[in-house]
């Protein structure tokens, strides 16, 4: 059976367009490798040496070893011995000295009605005033705490009281013991009281002022 011209025809068509659109093979394309001759070479810049100012730089920094002097003065005035045993003389003779003690009272003596004994505690405070070339004076300040006394014969009840300040002298060549009799209030049983002296204080006290005993004694 003949061929239908149109089909060949339509045929012929599609060959010629398979022949127009031919497929396209993939390409290798070679891999170029760069030389070192190849590479560009970049000119170096020449700086003027004037463009960028130097920077001193000190390859030691100075340390100062040298330690600056110090005025000391030549002389240096040192009291002498004599002087300083004078200065301290002075300012111990400056300051008072003070010493207090309670003494026990037990004795009998006589009073203005009789015998009286008479029992307690006598207060005795010591304050010494040095002079600067030694001696002073010392006050003595004698007070009675709790201190009574019964009549011989007959057993009355007397009580003995009161306070008293005396000033005495004391030596700069050597110890002196000086003696106080205190002036006292002796109460009775009954009428008015009258003052007595029935105590005697004792004190000893160096040239310095130093206070060395205190005592008390009745009679």
């Amino acid at each position: 059976m003949p061929r239908n011209p149109l089909h060949l025809a339509g045929n012929a068509c599609l060959l010629t367009a398979a022949a127009l659109n031919p497929a396209v093979a993939a390409v290798a394309v070679p891999a170029v490798a760069a030389s070192a001759a190849s590479a560009v070479a970049v000119p170096a810049v020449a700086v003027p040496a004037g463009a960028v100012p130097a920077i001193a730089v000190p390859a030691t920094a100075a340390v100062p070893t040298a330690v600056p002097a110090m005025a000391v003065p030549a002389f240096v005035a040192v009291p002498s011995a004599a002087a300083s045993a004078g200065t301290v003389r002075a300012a111990d003779a400056a300051l008072p000295r003070v010493r207090s003690v309670s003494l026990p009272v037990d004795g009998s003596f006589t009073g203005p009605n009789g015998t009286v004994h008479v029992k307690g505690t006598l207060d005795v405070t010591v304050v010494t005033l040095p002079g600067a070339a030694g001696g002073g004076t010392a006050q003595v300040i004698s007070s009675l705490d709790d201190t009574t006394g019964a009549g011989v014969p007959g057993g009355k009840t007397y009580y003995l009281v009161g306070a008293h300040r005396d000033t005495a002298p004391f030596s700069a060549a050597a110890t002196t013991t000086f003696h106080i009799r205190p002036a006292l209030l002796l109460v009775p049983p009954s009428g008015a009281p009258g003052r007595v002296q029935p105590l005697t204080v004792s004190v000893t006290v160096t040239s310095t002022g130093v206070i060395d005993t205190v005592t008390a004694a009745v009679g």
